[in-house]
């Protein structure tokens, strides 16, 4: 990622914490994150047992990017924050009063409070180089790492994506690798990181939410209350007017305002092409008190940034009340409260999550909380996108913030089984997700596999799971070559992309429990559509493993649609199970026809000449193994072809 402030709250060593185990080669973890430029004390930053390494990889960075140069190139302290977010929320320890922005938010802790970490930089202010990040993934595995969080997109396509292939390595190695999905969302087929060997993360909200209630007072007595989120202090009483107002400015503040445009004044900014931080920053440029945020109709996620100013972030139908009642009203007061912590609507997709269908594989895995995440921060922003200096917390969003939910789950899991590998871990997580009531940005329609994967991290079960499903890298580098052979890849869910109307495949599962477990198998399928596994129920001894046979059948189904199914395997006197199903009816590249002239033949003396017809309909040679069967009241005379 970008790094970590070392000295950061969520990384001090209270003492309870073990020395963190010698690295195999015997040689001293690295630990370079340079002076703290905030004292005047040469006081290099010594680790301990929580922040147990730190080491930049900017190689290719630094040598194609100069302007503007890294603000710490040499180290891995960090100058943006994204870093120290994602790793305090993954693993970040306790902490006693938050205080974004002055205000005190309450103690916070990462999900693996316990974990040791270590940090790789391989991102400077401008993004990051591929050579870098496998140099940190190699090194990472050298370390002795068991769970890396990698909330930067790509992976789109697996095998020719070198980060993706070092994410093999270290799935090989038994490091579980989460990444993030990409918010590109919602839009169909954004997901990123298709390697079925990544924990591929979307985001979804939680519980908590940061509110803040606005007042709009206009020409008359006229009033209006809206609600937005905010993580800030209040404004107002104040004349609220839209940035447009300014002749020759733009509705979304897109560029800093003229000294004395706004003085004392509450301004409305539109969402959109800028930064939302930047808006703010312009706007008080101009002298604004505040600001008010707002979306475009139809756009539904609102955010807690660390803005310059007091603001409150609008919904779009909250935007559309917010325009309308200030071209009804000449005249306009508003005010807003300081954003207070309420109880919210968790298990809702965020608008912005990135969704499948990915490549071969059901993509993404897993959702997790990803909206008003509250966690670490860098005072010393290297832009005004990052919001003013001298915050050590923020309350962010996107998929860079879910993605370290599950990078901590995996951590928990391997302390309480440190002899299962990453597939296992992942297995353990996607089969116990929840799924009821988890839905759609829209806040009503029941979300998909292609949303959310398996459903919603559970971690109340997942430390229990009773079996877990798991593959080997070799396989998963086989699949390479082993087009065919992809969907039966031994993962925790089923993905036909093409399927013309009927496929069958298999999954393992095995018992991780001491104990003799007893599972029922039941299916959901949509109308016009059939999934069964065999066996239907079954018994299994502590270790034992057994042969899931799936067939989908859906040879009346619509074709080129999305159909979602489940298989649930219920388990008495413990918690169930389930896999996500997905399969779309559509032809393939090679097409199959049979026909037998005549239909029909008398027993005994009958006889009918069957043809059957495959087609490659691609520009590419193609490799099919076809295979008729026959009855046994039918015998085969000749062939031919």
């Amino acid at each position: 990622d970008t790094g970590a402030w070392p000295e950061h709250p969520s990384y001090v060593d209270h003492g309870n914490l073990p020395a963190p185990p010698p690295k195999a080669d015997g040689t001293p973890r690295t630990c370079d994150f340079g002076d703290n430029p905030l004292t005047p004390a040469a006081d290099v930053f010594e680790c301990n047992h929580k922040l147990i390494s730190g080491q930049p990889f900017l190689d290719a960075y630094n040598a194609q990017v100069t302007d503007p140069p890294e603000v710490y190139p040499d180290s891995a302290r960090d100058s943006n924050g994204h870093g120290t977010h994602t790793s305090t929320t993954a693993a970040g320890g306790p902490v006693a009063s938050a205080n974004p922005l002055g205000v005190d938010r309450g103690p916070i802790h990462g999900i693996a409070p316990g974990a040791h970490l270590a940090v790789y930089k391989v991102c400077g202010a401008l993004g990051c180089f591929e050579s870098d990040s496998v140099a940190a993934v190699g090194q990472a595995i050298l370390d002795g790492v068991r769970s890396i969080n990698f909330s930067i997109s790509g992976g789109t396509n697996p095998f020719a994506d070198p980060v993706e292939l070092a994410f093999l390595d270290a799935y090989a190695s038994g490091v579980h690798v989460s990444a993030s999905a990409g918010n590109e969302g919602p839009g169909a087929g954004t997901v990123n990181h298709n390697g079925p060997w990544v924990h591929t993360v979307a985001a979804s909200t939680q519980r908590r939410e940061f509110q803040s209630t606005l007042t709009l007072t206009g020409s008359g007595g006229a009033t209006q209350t809206l609600t937005g989120a905010s993580i800030t202090q209040g404004a107002g009483p104040a004349p609220v007017v839209l940035a447009s107002s300014l002749s020759g400015y733009n509705v979304q503040c897109l560029v800093p305002a003229p000294a004395g445009a706004f003085t004392g004044k509450i301004v409305a900014c539109q969402r959109g092409t800028n930064a939302r931080v930047e808006k703010g920053f312009n706007v008080r440029e101009g002298g604004a008190v505040g600001m008010v945020l707002y979306n475009v109709p139809g756009q539904a996620d609102v955010e807690t940034d660390n803005h310059w100013l007091p603001t409150v972030h609008l919904n779009g139908d909250q935007g559309e009340v917010l325009t309308a009642f200030l071209a009804a009203h000449p005249t306009v007061t508003a005010q807003f409260t300081a954003g207070q912590k309420v109880q919210g609507r968790g298990d809702v997709m965020a608008d912005f999550s990135s969704r499948g269908p990915g490549s071969d594989w059901l993509k993404p895995d897993i959702t997790a909380p990803g909206v008003q995440i509250l966690a670490g921060h860098t005072p010393t922003p290297e832009s005004v996108l990052e919001g003013p200096p001298g915050e050590l917390f923020q309350a962010i969003a996107g998929t860079s913030m879910s993605s370290p939910h599950i990078a901590g789950s995996a951590a928990l899991l391997f302390a309480l089984h440190p002899d299962w590998s990453p597939g296992q871990v992942k297995s353990a997580l996607m089969t116990t997700a929840k799924t009821a009531g988890v839905v759609k940005e829209d806040g009503t329609t029941p979300a998909d596999p292609f949303d959310f994967g398996s459903g919603r991290v559970n971690l109340n079960v997942a430390g229990n799971p009773g079996l877990t499903f798991d593959e080997s890298a070799g396989d998963y580098a086989a699949a390479a070559v082993d087009v065919l052979g992809r969907g039966d890849l031994n993962l925790p869910s089923v993905n036909a992309p093409v399927m013309p109307g009927r496929l069958t495949t298999s999954r393992v599962a095995e018992n991780v429990t001491n104990s003799t477990l007893r599972y029922r198998v039941t299916t959901e399928a949509p109308a016009g559509t059939e999934i069964t596994v065999t066996p239907s129920s079954f018994t299994l001894a502590p270790g034992a493993r057994v042969r899931l046979r799936i067939r989908i059948s859906a040879p009346t189904a619509p074709v080129d649609q999305q159909f979602f199914g489940r298989i649930n395997l219920d388990r008495r006197g413990g918690s169930d199970l389930h896999l996500p199903v997905a399969f779309n009816r559509a032809q393939g590249q090679v097409s199959l026809n049979q026909t037998c002239d005549p239909t029909t033949i008398p027993l005994e003396t009958g006889r009918s000449t069957c043809e059957v017809t495959i087609q490659n309909n691609s520009l590419q040679d193609t490799s099919v193994v076809s295979r008729s069967r026959l009855t046994s009241n039918l015998r085969l005379t000749a062939v031919n072809g």
